[in-house]
């Protein structure tokens, strides 16, 4: 259903809009992989790409738009799900990393495709300490992930029963580095299990959609129509 969704949205922006022939080329990483999408999906489903492609800094068409710092199998995946709506299962990349990645680029629609695969990640594997310490180095303290990342230590306990038998030692490592993510889990509870109930865990489906964010691109009629953000402008 959300592919359907997807390609009907994408049908109408490509139709109605006078710069569907408009690719703009994206170098990403250091070896400078080039991957080439319709800027006007780009701009629409990114408040980063929106900014970046109709907004004050645009980059030159001959240079395209540089992302020298990012991963080309992660934006690949961004890509793909421009397209399909879907995130391919087969892109290699931790959907934590995709999360992050969302979180940056502001494409809320992509972080909620990421977070779906990390409720059925996490619904049946163990949580491990260095994907918890990415997490919290990598968002703010008000993002849904690292709610998620509390929520579930607080639910599941990565120093309960089996689930500490393996990577007890990783985990009390993280502890003894102290900072937010031990200030979190210490002021609501602990590293142990709560005994809670399975219905209570954050990744159960009537619990998913507190995790997931606003979408907060421009509505597609505005954008159809041309209408700006405030402090951008259309090329």
């Amino acid at each position: 259903m959300v592919g359907v969704e997807c390609c009907e949205q994408n049908t109408r922006i490509l139709k109605h809009t006078d710069e569907v022939s408009h690719i703009i080329t994206l170098v990403v990483g250091p070896q400078q992989t080039k991957l080439r999408c319709h800027k006007v999906l780009l701009g629409f489903k990114s408040e980063y790409f929106d900014a970046a492609c109709f907004g004050n800094f645009v980059s030159s068409e001959t240079d395209g738009l540089k992302m020298a710092n990012d991963d080309p199998k992660t934006i690949s995946a961004f890509v793909s799900w421009l397209y399909t709506g879907r995130i391919p299962s087969t892109c290699g990349v931790h959907p934590t990393v995709l999360w992050v990645l969302g979180d940056r680029l502001r494409s809320s629609g992509f972080t909620n495709t990421a977070m779906h695969f990390i409720f059925a990640e996490y619904a049946k594997t163990y949580f491990q300490a260095d994907t918890a310490e990415y997490i919290y180095d990598n968002t703010s303290s008000s993002s849904k992930l690292r709610t998620f990342v509390r929520d579930l230590i607080l639910n599941e306990g990565p120093l309960s029963g089996s689930y500490a038998s393996g990577p007890e030692n990783s985990w009390r490592e993280l502890i003894r580095q102290g900072g937010d993510l031990v200030l979190d889990i210490a002021l609501e509870g602990s590293f142990f299990c709560n005994d809670s109930e399975p219905e209570d865990r954050p990744y159960y489906p009537d619990n998913q959609s507190k995790y997931l964010e606003p979408i907060t691109t421009r509505p597609i009629e505005d954008f159809l129509e041309g209408k700006p953000r405030e402090g951008t402008r259309k090329i």
